[in-house]
């Protein structure tokens, strides 16, 4: 600013920078006539950039002072710094009546479903919608690859299948006070034993590939068993077209059922996984646990360390070149919180995972995770991070199947 950098210089905007790190930011704030105060002397400033949260003093700042951190204690009724910088926050936020999305958009529009295992009834949440797509990824799968698409679990996935996606759309419908509902919609799964769920979640074919078709008299003579089948087909093709009216989210639930479970204020990749049993996701959890035990108080933020969030994994991504999947980064800054004011970097990267896209791997976080803290640091992808601008006129690349030049970019 001109004006500012030939001012006197008691008129001049005043800064402090605690940390060697920002080097770039005192030469941009110099340049423009900005005078730098000494942070020992504690004097009022226009613009306090601390390295941590812990070095501001939120209750005795200036009201003209602009800081770099929003205070994590918030006043009473009013959301935590944690609400956009967490993924449990994000989660709540998004959802959250106080979101201002009414007449804007759904969130269920853009958010896959997501669910705190530390929230009371998230857990119970989880396994419910848990249940309920593992039975439609069955039908799916029927449809997707007929007989074959229940490889050696018989009609009886189908059948417990179809039993819980039914009861899933009488819920729905109770849930939205339709006057038509049987008393058992109440309930969001059917009455089913112990031995059916197992079928159901313990369905092989979520991580075997199907083999060769072959038509379904060649695998069994029983001529009931094939008019069953053609039967429960039908049904799962007209109760999968009723349940995309009533879920918008059905399209992304895919073959798999695969879900994504991440540490609610970790970052850099730690700790993702993927799962598509219940019982891998149970593991899970007593791994986490006993995780968060053995590093105990010191490893706490905020009382997080123990918390955990689940959602539902995209199964068919937008893949680039070789069918590898990407992720859009785009800097923002939230200069305030209330009215929520939000810059938008100008231009933006891609980061690209090492290894092809393959939803029967879930495991394999070369194929699922992109980022610098995950690659396996080969010379081939340059320190393991595959990153590149996006640029005008390439958006084509996603759907015609190119590559973008790949580029190697500091983290």
């Amino acid at each position: 600013d001109p004006k500012t950098a030939s001012a006197p210089t008691g008129k001049r905007k005043t800064f402090t920078l605690i940390g060697s790190d920002y080097e770039c930011i005192r030469e941009v704030l110099l340049a423009r006539g900005w005078v730098e105060r000494n942070p020992m002397l504690n004097e009022p400033v226009d613009f306090f950039w601390a390295r941590s949260r812990k070095q501001i003093n939120f209750r005795e700042l200036p009201e003209h002072t602009v800081v770099n951190y929003f205070d994590w204690r918030p006043e009473p009724g009013e959301p935590g710094i944690g609400a956009i910088t967490s993924k449990w926050g994000l989660a709540a936020t998004l959802t959250s009546d106080r979101a201002g999305w009414e007449g804007l958009c759904d969130p269920v529009d853009f958010f896959p479903r997501c669910y705190d295992l530390k929230e009371l009834g998230g857990q119970e949440a989880f396994e419910i919608d848990f249940k309920w797509t593992a039975a439609e990824a069955i039908l799916k799968r029927t449809l997707e690859f007929g007989v074959q698409g229940i490889v050696a679990a018989t009609l009886e996935a189908m059948e417990i299948a179809l039993r819980v996606v039914k009861q899933k759309l009488s819920h729905l419908n109770f849930l939205q006070e339709d006057d038509s509902c049987s008393e058992e919609a109440v309930e969001a799964h059917p009455s089913l034993s112990q031995a059916q769920w197992d079928v159901l979640l313990n369905f092989p074919g979520f991580s075997e590939r199907p083999v060769k078709s072959e038509p379904l008299r060649q695998l069994t003579p029983d001529e009931a068993e094939i008019s069953r089948f053609a039967q429960l087909e039908s049904e799962a093709k007209s109760i999968l077209e009723r349940l995309a009216v009533k879920c918008p989210q059905s399209a992304i639930d895919g073959l798999h059922n695969v879900w994504i479970s991440k540490p609610a204020s970790a970052s850099r990749g730690r700790k993702i996984q993927c799962f598509n049993t219940l019982s891998e996701r149970i593991e899970l959890g007593k791994a986490q646990a006993e995780d968060a035990g053995r590093r105990g108080s010191m490893a706490a933020v905020e009382g997080q360390q123990m918390r955990w969030v689940v959602q539902k994994y995209i199964e068919r991504p937008m893949t680039m070149g070789g069918g590898r999947k990407c992720d859009i980064r785009q800097a923002v800054l939230v200069s305030s919180w209330n009215p929520v004011t939000i810059w938008m970097y100008s231009e933006c990267y891609m980061r690209i995972c090492e290894d092809a896209f393959d939803p029967y791997d879930v495991h394999n976080v070369y194929g699922q995770i992109s980022g610098v803290d995950v690659g396996r640091c080969t010379s081939e992808t340059q320190e393991g991070y595959h990153a590149t601008e996006l640029k005008d006129g390439q958006q084509d690349i996603f759907s015609h199947g190119g590559d973008a030049k790949a580029a190697s970019l500091p983290p």
